[in-house]
């Protein structure tokens, strides 16, 4: 029991100390925008709507609430979609004019340097040609299945916060998810990241309930972590944080801990992966298996200390002077080994990146709305988003602390916290983006509502102390 107390202590701990020092990050770069009277005034303000939304969203029934979740989720990015008409660019751009040619059973396209590098984009690419082939050529399906997902995600978090802590906080996870800008925002692009989260999270959804003391549940469980990392590869992470779970829970000899379970759950990950990325070399679609074959590049970007760990353009003119594989590699690791023996000031570097991933403005708004001339709206939308991420770290980090001070707190919790811990770590280290952090929010919305529900929680409790106060002393 002390060993349960401890893990989860600690792991809270440094959730702490992590919400905290966003906050703090966060209120300094606003302060100078709003000042701090401002910034006060629409943090309470914030704060209040959520905890009466926390008690407003009681009057439905759980039926009615998931229908009501659903609907309105999905009628903010429908109406965003519909309203602005993002064209397609970048990577983004590549990829589909990848799936329409794919489409049509032409697959040379594999061939652009940006495919030999990445075969891995090849699983995002592939599935829009399914939709393409199903639907037509058209952007327009393929986000609205954008905006099915991420109903499907605010659904997850509802579950989940519902089996951590309780379903009336699920409620205003579920909400706060539903009214988040820069998932909203993102309905519009044709980004990978919709589909990764929903299937990354329904995961940790059957992992947590009781789905997971089923016989064969590991190789569901590990086949759609398998699929979402070939959608997005952010797998690993989420692999990492799920084994030390199950590691935890062997030690502390729980329920949910299956030896067969944590095994069918590695093993499906890679069989299924090992499976697609076979089927599609011997279907001569690529040469290679889904996997990057540039796999420094993330990390040479991420120690540039000139570009804060973002995307160096001298990076790659460098690096492309010499051919994939093993001699860019070479030129790579040779680079890497330099930056971290030679900069002394890593620190400095590692304190500037977290300011940056965790501070500044999400580039979800300028990926969707920047070719459309759209700066008022960009302007108030970035505003609003600023100030209410602000404003989520406060409830996290009071999660933080109650978890710390209680006893009684579910284990399963700490799945939440590895995840959300071993994110942070990874991009100290490796390519910054703050639309990178699209897939740690919905464990940073789980964490927040299990914070408003304990403020909740605490202030029924106040309340009713003094109500009873009060008749009894009237009573007299």
């Amino acid at each position: 029991m002390k060993i349960e107390i401890y893990s989860t202590k600690f792991t809270a701990f440094l959730c702490f100390i992590i919400f905290s020092t966003f906050f703090l990050i966060n209120f300094y770069k606003n302060f100078y925008i709003y000042g701090f009277s401002n910034i006060l005034l629409f943090c309470s303000g914030i704060i209040i709507s959520f905890l009466m939304i926390y008690k407003l969203l009681n009057f439905f029934s759980q039926r009615e609430f998931i229908i009501v979740l659903l609907m309105f989720c999905f009628f903010l990015r429908v109406t965003w979609i519909l309203s602005f008409k993002t064209p397609l660019e970048s990577d983004f751009k590549i990829m589909f004019e990848g799936a329409l040619q794919a489409a049509t059973g032409d697959f040379r396209f594999t061939e652009l340097p940006y495919f030999l590098s990445y075969p891995y984009q090849l699983g995002y690419t592939l599935y829009q040609s399914l939709v393409i082939q199903v639907f037509g050529q058209t952007a327009f399906v393929i986000k609205l299945l954008n905006v099915v997902y991420s109903c499907g995600t605010a659904l997850m978090i509802y579950l989940i916060v519902s089996i951590l802590f309780n379903e009336k906080a699920g409620r205003i996870g579920g909400m706060i998810y539903a009214i988040n800008i820069p998932n909203i925002v993102l309905s519009s692009v044709l980004t990978n990241q919709h589909l990764a989260s929903f299937v990354f999270y329904l995961s940790f959804y059957l992992i947590i309930s009781n789905y997971s003391k089923k016989r064969y549940s590991g190789i569901v469980i590990g086949s759609l972590l398998s699929l979402g990392n070939i959608i997005r590869p952010v797998g690993p992470v989420l692999l990492i944080a799920i084994i030390l779970y199950y590691l935890i829970s062997k030690i502390l000899k729980k329920e949910n801990f299956s030896i067969r379970n944590t095994l069918c759950i590695l093993s499906s990950y890679f069989i299924i992966h090992a499976i697609l990325s076979y089927a599609l070399i011997l279907s001569g679609v690529t040469n290679y298996s889904l996997e990057n074959r540039d796999p420094l590049w993330k990390f040479v970007t991420g120690l540039n200390a000139e570009t804060v760990g973002m995307y160096s353009s001298s990076d790659s003119e460098l690096l492309g002077k010499y051919s994939l594989g093993n001699v860019r590699n070479e030129k790579s690791l040779e680079v890497i080994k330099e930056r971290l023996l030679n900069n002394h000031h890593l620190f400095l570097l590692f304190s500037k990146k977290y300011s940056l991933m965790w501070g500044e403005e999400d580039t979800a708004l300028y990926w969707s709305l920047n070719q459309l001339n759209e700066k008022k709206v960009n302007l108030i939308l970035s505003n609003i988003d600023r100030i209410i991420y602000m404003s989520s770290f406060v409830f996290a980090i009071i999660a933080s602390i109650f978890i710390i001070l209680r006893k009684n707190i579910k284990l399963d919790i700490m799945l939440v916290q590895f995840f959300v811990i071993g994110y942070i770590l990874i991009h100290l280290i490796i390519e910054v983006q703050t639309r990178y952090r699209y897939e740690i929010i919905p464990s940073f919305t789980i964490l927040e509502a299990i914070g408003i529900g304990l403020t909740g929680q605490y202030i029924k409790k106040k309340y009713e102390n003094a109500r009873l106060k009060f008749k009894g002393n009237n009573l007299h």
